[in-house]
């Protein structure tokens, strides 16, 4: 069983690990760690599976970066051998042989070239390289975690199945269970029928050519007691918030239409409350502009949603008044004079 190093955690066991680069703690945590240091960011905790998936993911981006390496490396020795080939001899015409003018006329039309072809994209390639300095110095001067995972020590630890859930079994301390939940698709049944998906359900599109907002929901519910979190990038017209799962739609119009159930932020910037028929708490927040990314955090325990426009630096809180204990995420798409809008959920 791994342990915490804090020195006043007794050793607890651990749960959870925080890869986040803004948080103050970075590496294992155990019961004491999410109470003392990671209580206002427990969204982004990952248990060991998504910790395992994750190391599998960044192996898949080292090798990426190594490839491109090897293609720069290729491309600098074969742009080498180009330019030792391109001589052209600095004597006076009257001294050189037939032979030797020849040869440096050649290479004067394939300097030519190279002035055309290559020379004009070296700058750019030249000012990336001093960018890419940059940021290799930052990360290699950023501080890594405080506790750091032993590989062989981890396979110890029983992995939850049923989810991201992040549970204590320590006899000498509280059960703790939170259930973060950061992986959601779109429904292939619960939407309009107007509304289209790609084959992985994380991109919805309206094919509607008429300017009633369609609806969709996500796949997955968000559970009492959980902390969900999901992050769009929205096209023109997009709206987002959640609701009951037993949403009702106004004149049996099916994802389309006045509602009941919901609490929805539009694109233009009003956060609605609809519950028991009656809108109410509008709330002016900031227009969803083509190519924003929304960020919808929905907190059951704390019975909180939060939406953060991360383009426009807005962020806006809201307390949900019912006691309903499962909700949807939901989408609203809304054709204009652009033609169809869509919106597609980030990792």
């Amino acid at each position: 069983m791994l342990s915490c190093q804090e020195g006043d955690h007794e050793q607890g066991e651990i749960m959870a690990v925080f890869t986040n680069s803004s948080c103050p703690k970075q590496g294992l945590c155990c019961l004491e760690c999410l109470k003392q240091i990671h209580n206002s960011h427990l969204q982004d905790a990952i248990n060991f599976r998504e910790y395992i998936n994750r190391k599998k993911s960044k192996l898949e981006t080292l090798k990426t970066i190594k490839d491109f390496i090897t293609q720069l490396q290729s491309l600098a020795a074969t742009l080498s051998d180009l330019i030792n080939e391109l001589s052209i001899s600095d004597e006076l015409i009257q001294n050189q042989s037939s032979q030797d003018l020849t040869r440096d006329i050649k290479n004067i039309i394939k300097i030519e070239k190279s002035d055309k072809l290559i020379l004009s994209k070296l700058p750019n390639i030249v000012t990336q390289i001093s960018a890419l300095k940059q940021d290799i110095k930052s990360i290699q001067s950023s501080q890594g975690p405080s506790q750091v995972i032993e590989e062989q020590s981890a396979r110890s630890i029983i992995i939850s199945t049923s989810g991201q859930s992040i549970q204590s079994n320590n006899n000498n301390s509280q059960v703790m269970n939170i259930q973060v939940q950061s992986s959601f698709t779109f429904s292939k049944i619960n939407k309009h029928e107007d509304i289209l998906l790609n084959f992985q359900n994380n991109e919805a599109r309206s094919s509607s050519i008429f300017s009633q907002t369609r609806y969709i929901l996500s796949e997955e519910v968000i559970t009492e007691n959980s902390i969900s979190r999901i992050k769009v990038q929205c096209g023109e017209a997009v709206s987002i918030g959640i609701c009951h799962q037993n949403i009702v739609f106004h004149n049996d119009n099916v994802f389309e239409g006045a509602f009941y159930g919901a609490y929805i932020l539009s694109n233009e910037g009003i956060v609605t409350t609809c519950l028991k028929g009656v809108k109410n708490s509008q709330v002016k927040f900031v227009e969803i502009n083509f190519g924003d990314t929304i960020v919808v955090e929905v907190n059951l325990r704390a019975r909180k949603i939060t939406w953060s426009n991360e383009t426009a630096k807005r962020k806006i809180a809201l307390e949900l008044y019912d006691d309903v204990k499962v909700f949807n995420f939901i989408f609203g798409l809304k054709s204009s004079v652009f033609g169809s809008t869509f919106v597609k959920i980030l990792p």
